[in-house]
């Protein structure tokens, strides 16, 4: 450590000096240049009252909020690198000691922001301008967490059926533009009900078109109203054939 006298480091605008001599204590540490005090005496009489302290420190917040929120605000302004570390580390303290509570503000939050319009398109715009850089961080991120992805798509098998479904009716402009957020969660949770029927019978099922998305003479919609739940011998027994072409029956 280097010796620096104090009227050097109040010269060159530290707020702490060190002389390599003991204090009264025999403790050989830094000492604050403004009180002369000595860091590890500091730290030793903190430790003692502690308690003390945090409940003074709390009452004169409460008594004294925007003196206390500006303390905080030019802290912060005079240690960005430093608070962003310190909010970071708390943040993530308080998900891994919350972790129901933080799902269910996640959740929330995505609601709320879901009915804003400016937020849809400020985040469509944000994705177009920065689709490179998202394509690259989730290659890394999921070259990195292979296995918990597998194991998140295992246990949500449902949800993924029903978005490959909607991705390939998409690309057959099968899915109308009208179609709400309500008819897609009940789309999801008829695929949700064909992988529970699996896991009972341990017969494999699929969800079928009751009118097929590439007929011959007409096409239908994806849509809830036009999807059943058929068993995958059936499903592959009626291939594109319409409704009255072919019995089927319903779960």
């Amino acid at each position: 450590m280097e010796i620096i006298t104090r009227k050097e480091a109040k010269a060159r605008g530290l707020t702490r000096y060190f002389t390599g001599e003991p204090c009264k204590h025999g403790h050989v540490a830094e000492r604050t240049v403004n009180t002369r005090t000595c860091l590890e005496c500091r730290c030793a009489r903190y430790e003692e009252n502690k308690e003390e302290i945090k409940a003074r420190s709390r009452a004169w917040t409460r008594n004294n909020p925007e003196r206390a929120l500006q303390r905080v605000r030019d802290w912060r302004a005079s240690n960005p690198d430093r608070a962003r570390e310190i909010s970071t580390k708390q943040s993530r303290r308080w998900r891994e000691n919350n972790p129901e509570r933080n799902r269910e503000l996640s959740r929330n939050a995505m609601r709320i922001r879901r009915l804003d319009p400016k937020w849809r398109e400020y985040m469509r715009t944000w994705r177009e301008a920065n689709k490179d850089s998202l394509s690259e961080s989730y290659k890394r991120w999921s070259a990195s967490n292979a296995e918990h992805l597998r194991q998140y798509r295992i246990a949500n098998r449902a949800y993924y059926l029903a978005r490959t479904r909607l991705r390939q009716a998409r690309k057959l402009n099968a899915t109308p533009a009208w179609l709400t957020r309500e008819h897609k969660d009940e789309i999801a949770d008829i695929y949700e009900q064909a992988v529970h029927a699996e896991k009972l019978t341990g017969i494999k099922h699929h969800v079928d078109h009751i009118e097929p998305l590439q007929g011959k003479d007409r096409c239908g919609l994806h849509v809830p109203w036009n999807l059943q739940i058929l068993t995958a011998t059936e499903n592959l027994s009626k291939h594109n054939r319409p409704v009255q072409h072919f019995h089927w029956k319903k779960l």
